[in-house]
């Protein structure tokens, strides 16, 4: 078996984003947010929820809807996280095929981790809930709240590698959202797109060094 490559460079780490990639959280929680964001008043289509939430750290998502509606949002991030993870607790799947590429990579040993713009306490719900935690070893799980600035910024990906002990070359990012993919290039990291809800043309314009429609795909693009 050739030695795990992308684009014909050798991987020493993969770097997964959480929702959207190895769970199916994206459909619930972006409900969740879209019907919280109704209660102050404002009526958002899913799309746009899609197109300008999906992937954002949630203190800019506040600030955000805190301009749209002119006012400050009392209890905005509380208030959101208790009616997401009463929602988990009805049970989140896997992504499709995000279980055969992890099994992929423990097959032949491949270091993986996990680094998501959520807090480590939605990461635990919904890993949890989808039964990925008990394969998820708690010192690779990375949240944006370790670092300084959240994604699209390279912080939160740098502090991933640099804890799993390799350098931005030997890494490939896999990610579901274009903020996702800005910060995998702007740490100078590989990156794979995964096409969960946002569109693949809208993923193609943050630039990823492949798009795939699943992540069964993964383990035939990374040689294994």
């Amino acid at each position: 078996m050739p030695p795990p490559a992308f684009l014909g460079r050798p991987v020493g780490l993969v770097i997964f984003d959480c929702d959207g990639v190895l769970v199916d959280t994206e459909p619930t929680t972006l409900r969740v947010m879209r019907e919280w964001i109704a209660t102050f008043g404002l009526e958002l289509p899913m799309d746009e929820v899609v197109a300008t939430i999906k992937g954002v750290h949630i203190d800019t998502i506040e600030a955000m809807i805190t301009e749209r509606v002119g006012r400050e949002l009392p209890d905005f991030v509380a208030g959101y996280r208790r009616n997401m993870f009463e929602a988990f607790e009805r049970g989140i799947p896997p992504i499709e095929g995000a279980v055969a590429a992890l099994d992929a990579l423990d097959r032949i040993g491949l270091p993986w981790c996990v680094a998501s713009n959520g807090p480590h306490t939605k990461m635990d719900a919904s890993l949890g809930s989808s039964g990925l935690s008990a394969r998820t070893p708690r010192d690779r799980i990375f949240s944006a709240d370790d670092v300084e600035n959240p994604k699209p910024a390279p912080d939160l990906f740098l502090f991933a590698a640099h804890e799993c002990g390799f350098g931005p070359d030997h890494c490939v990012v896999v990610e579901d959202s274009p903020a996702g993919v800005v910060a995998a290039r702007a740490a100078g990291m590989r990156v794979l797109a995964h096409v969960d809800l946002t569109p693949r043309s809208e993923l193609a314009k943050a630039e990823p060094d492949a798009i795939v429609e699943s992540m069964a795909e993964l383990p035939g693009l990374l040689s294994l």
